[in-house]
């Protein structure tokens, strides 16, 4: 699925921004998932679909692709944080509660207006006398006012009846608001944790041929693997980001926040 997204997705951007825009960078972690398929050889029809979606990336012309290191979601940077935004507290709102297809659309259709209603500036008090706040939507939609049509799709079917209606339309009601809330909560308090937040004051310099310890999957610290490192990649900065373990089981491209080094070097 994500291949398929991602050949539908450079095909769309470079139709659109072919005239504007000379070259296109796109960062993903995508490609895990064309990692994953060969592997599973009862898929093949999958596997097929993801080798055509490959075959479109690679006609595609214009568009540099560049992926971060896997099980490394933040150095994704605004993108996987823009989806933390949305998912977490979806999660927490929605829990276990089981909601029909036209209810989950219409949420998610709800949230999505919700965060592209975000101001993009907030510091200029002539924004807020003229009312002129500029948000996302303003650039998605042309035209498109800053208000919040908390307008629910009704479920068409015979054998509900008006009260079970009114029963579901408050209860997405609920829903909604709780999820604004939540929003609103964690995203002020992960801006006040991103300014007073201290800088660390010890590096972690990694070098090739260091014996490390693998962070797993599993709880249990004793069942990761021990390997060495075979490559180091330095980031903008010049600091160690990311290494290439080889353990038993193979070569794994890991970022230094899941690597352990078992002794530390004096220098």
């Amino acid at each position: 699925m994500g291949a398929i997204v991602a050949a539908r997705l450079c095909k769309y951007l470079l139709e659109l921004f072919s005239d504007i825009c000379s070259e296109i960078h796109l960062w993903s972690d995508s490609s895990i998932v064309i990692y994953w398929i060969p592997q599973e050889r009862q898929l093949i029809r999958k596997i097929n679909r993801c080798l055509a979606c490959k075959e479109t990336l690679v006609k595609l012309e214009g568009i540099t692709w560049k992926f971060i290191v896997e099980l490394a979601p933040w150095w994704g940077g605004f993108y996987e944080r823009l989806m933390r935004s949305f998912k977490e507290p979806l999660r927490k709102i929605i829990g276990r509660a089981n909601l029909t297809f036209e209810e989950t659309m219409t949420i998610l259709a709800e949230i999505e207006n919700v965060l592209n209603h975000r101001p993009l500036i907030t510091f200029l008090m002539i924004y807020l006398i003229l009312n002129l706040l500029y948000t996302q939507a303003n650039f998605l939609l042309v035209g498109h006012k800053n208000d919040y049509p908390f307008n629910f799709s009704e479920l068409l079917n015979n054998s509900i009846t008006r009260e079970s209606l009114l029963k579901r339309k408050y209860y997405q009601t609920k829903l909604l608001s709780q999820f604004w809330k939540k929003w609103k909560d964690n995203y002020l308090l992960n801006i006040r944790s991103f300014y007073h937040f201290p800088k660390p004051s010890v590096e972690r310099n990694l070098r090739v041929g260091d014996v490390v310890i693998l962070e797993g999957n599993t709880k249990s610290k004793f069942l990761w693997d021990l390997g060495r490192i075979a490559k180091v990649m330095q980031g903008r900065d010049g600091l160690v980001r990311s290494c290439v373990v080889k353990t038993t089981k193979g070569e794994f491209k890991r970022p230094v926040q899941l690597i352990y080094p078992l002794e530390l070097s004096e220098t």
